[in-house]
């Protein structure tokens, strides 16, 4: 049987916990379910408290996309959510433009619950 592998993620270098300084560029160890088979993580930074949403999928696709926007607005009810992304295929398809759709319900942009920003470091 295959040792258990762990993946590893950091926290932004500038993240910032209230009370915590020494907690600043921690090291974030995630375990790995099966190291021959792909992983796929979503991911969402709180930018204002540097609090992390980990959560694994089976594979990075439209339908673990709109699953993971779910429940990132479950957690943030009230709040307006920025999503930044590259332009991978399953940020961008047929089911996600739909998911945003609905989920925006015909609002004036500056007034959206959930704005896709769409973000290749390689084109810059």
């Amino acid at each position: 049987m295959p040792s258990r592998r762990t993946g590893r993620i950091s926290l932004p270098p500038n993240s910032y916990r209230p009370g915590e300084p020494e907690r600043l560029h921690e090291r974030l160890v995630i375990p790995v379910g099966n190291i021959l088979e792909r992983q796929a993580f979503y991911g969402a930074l709180d930018a204002r408290t540097g609090e992390m949403h980990l959560m694994p999928y089976p594979t990075a696709e439209q339908a673990a996309t709109t699953d993971f926007l779910s429940e990132v607005r479950y957690r943030y009810p009230e709040k307006k959510l920025a999503i930044c992304w590259d332009n991978a295929s399953w940020h961008q398809g047929r089911e996600l433009r739909a998911y945003l759709a609905k989920v925006n319900d015909h609002l004036p942009p500056d007034e959206w619950p959930l704005t896709r920003i769409n973000f290749a470091p390689h084109d810059l």
